[in-house]
């Protein structure tokens, strides 16, 4: 995991280095201002596989900072003659803004959510006696670099970091059994060393990250610029 992070670092240096190479070639540019001409406000909404939020979760038993540790949940203190089924997950999904504060830099936030359940059985009978769920929720500062910015197609790579909260909750078919929600705080973060989106106002987008939203998101969105609302109409 550690040089897959350290390759994802290394591309999206390289990118910076690309959009910081494309401001300086374009410096003296007497053409249109990119103030007026290009989007500088993003909404968007994605869509992520889910499969490293799992892993940093302890739904396979991995936990961000140490990985081979496996936690004893509430439920197990009740419930030891009892086990999981298979987890599964709908995805991730993630909301965000952005500013666009030079051609090539982006500034904005995101929130993410997550959720993962899996089917609690009796070890003797098999049968179902209740569902155990995890929910993720991050609040992150979001910072993208835009290294090629054309009237329909942008390419660009960033990251995103702030806080999440992991709220693991158990329910068994027994209504009188006690078993309390657990809730920790953490360090949340995507990195996206790629990432395309195409389209006029409305616009939808593909990356590949390593983070809180998976390794692979799509999704879509909507950006505009308040100073020049005509141009996408030419």
């Amino acid at each position: 995991m550690k040089k897959l992070f350290l390759m994802c670092a290394f591309l999206t240096a390289v990118l910076f280095a690309g959009a910081q190479n494309e401001v300086s070639a374009t410096a003296n540019d007497d053409g249109p201002d990119w103030r007026t001409t290009m989007p500088r406000h993003e909404f968007s909404l994605g869509v992520g596989d889910a499969y490293w939020p799992a892993i940093i979760t302890g739904v396979n038993p991995i936990r961000w900072g140490d990985p081979w540790y496996e936690p004893i949940s509430p439920a197990d203190w009740f419930n030891d003659e009892t086990y999981h089924g298979r987890w599964w997950t709908a995805g991730s999904y993630s909301f965000s803004y952005l500013f666009r504060v030079y051609k090539f830099l982006w500034l904005g936030a995101e929130v993410s959510y997550a959720n993962f359940t899996s089917k609690v059985f009796d070890k003797m009978t098999d049968l179902q006696v209740g569902k155990d769920a995890v929910h993720m929720v991050s609040f992150m500062s979001k910072i993208r670099f835009s290294f090629m910015n054309t009237k329909y197609v942008t390419l660009y790579a960033g990251f995103s970091l702030g806080a999440g909260v992991e709220i693991e909750t158990y329910k068994r078919n027994n209504s009188t059994e006690f078993l309390p929600t657990e809730t920790q705080w953490h360090v949340t973060g995507q990195l996206t060393p790629f990432g395309v989106k195409a389209g006029k106002g409305f616009f939808g987008f593909a990356e590949i990250g390593w983070g809180y939203k998976g390794f692979g998101v799509i999704g879509f969105g909507y950006h505009f610029n308040a100073k020049n609302k005509d141009i996408f109409k030419q």
